[in-house]
Formats: C-alpha cells, structure tokens, sequence
C-alpha cells in the first residue's frame, strides 16, 4: 500500500525518488531501534528478575548464622510441618520423607500449599511449625547461604538470556564440561540438550 502510493506521487511529481528513498532509510533505523529495545527489555526483564533472588539471598545471608552443609546425603524430613498467614489460614502437610536419588512428585489443588512448600525447602520462607532435617540436622539450624548448594529450583516460566545454554544453566560458574554434562544427564534432559538444540556451549539463544 505504501509503495504504491509512493509511486503514484513519483509520477505524479508531488515527490522526489530521493525523498522516497530517505523516507525508506529512516523506516528501517527506526524498525531496527524498535528491535533492539525489544530485546533489550526482554533481557533487562530477564536480569532484573535473577538481581532480585540474587539480593535476597545475598541480603539474608549476611544475617544467616548456622550450620555449613554442602551436600545432601541421604534424605530430606518433613515433620509436623504447618504454615500459618496473617489471614488466618493454616496449611498442615502430612509427614514427608524424601530419599536422595528418588523421584517424588507434590500434587495438589490450587492453594494447597505446593509453592509456599518449595519456599521453605530454598529458604526463602522460615516462618513455620513443626521441622525439616536435611539428613537429620534442622533446617532452622542451617545457614541459610548453603542452601543452593544442595537445593534448587526450575520455574515454570524461567527467564532465558540472550547467551549460550550451558551460560544459562551455569549462570556464569566455571564447570567442567564433564561435570555440567553429566548434570545434563542426571536430570534426563540430555536428549532434549544435546540432540534437539543446535548448540550448547557455542550459538548463543536467539
């Protein structure tokens, strides 16, 4: 629509192919800005999200006295665990044993407790009833600052910068290549990294 109306202005002499051709460079730096914002946002969205976890852990533990642990050994206990909120409501789980190198799944309605249960496994809630012992020591009693040593989360929707997938999966810690494929494996994702992505430690996430 907009070149034919170009042209018929052309042969009409109204305007000149100089301005024409001008009027096309500016619509181009301007698509390419508008680009570069979006993706510039998308990254500064993607980085203020990880800046914001990464403050809170930085933050509480500077505060955090406690045990060091740096690795899970055989099992994580919930006992009597109960979570109270200011609304009055009380969420009370049932006795939990989880066994290292097992799978387990938490299912559950919604508001059921399932997100506010993975909260206190990071250390990212401490409010509760009752106990959870990482190989029988009190989480409680544990700095909080080792906790992601030994306990991690994968969002639902997590944030992908615009770098490789082993930078992504690393976020920027030196691993060995054996070590983060072996990761790879552990967690069943190998067929999915290594067959099914064009690259994993060259081509940076489009």
């Amino acid at each position: 629509m907009i070149l034919a109306v170009a042209g018929f202005l052309i042969m009409n002499g109204q305007i000149g192919i100089g301005v024409v051709m001008s009027v096309g460079n500016l619509s181009g730096t301007v698509t390419n800005y508008s680009k570069s914002v979006a993706n510039s946002l998308i990254l500064l969205n993607a980085t203020g999200k990880l800046l914001e976890k990464y403050g809170k852990i930085t933050d509480e533990s500077k505060v955090a006295d406690g045990e060091e642990v740096t690795a899970f050994e055989s099992k994580l206990e919930l006992k009597n665990l109960a979570v109270a909120f200011p609304d009055g409501q009380k969420i009370e789980y049932p006795e939990i044993v989880i066994e290292k190198g097992k799978k387990h799944a938490i299912i559950g309605d919604s508001g059921s407790g399932k997100s506010t249960l993975i909260n206190l496994l990071v250390g990212n809630k401490q409010d509760y009833e009752g106990e959870i012992l990482l190989d029988g020591k009190d989480y409680k009693g544990i700095n909080r600052k080792y906790l992601p040593h030994v306990m991690s989360v994968i969002m639902q929707f997590p944030y992908l910068f615009k770098e490789t997938v082993e930078e992504n999966l690393t976020l920027g810690r030196k691993i060995s290549p054996d070590i983060f494929d072996k990761s790879i494996r552990i967690a069943c994702a190998d067929d999915f990294v290594f067959n099914k992505l064009d690259t994993v430690y060259d081509k940076n996430l489009s």
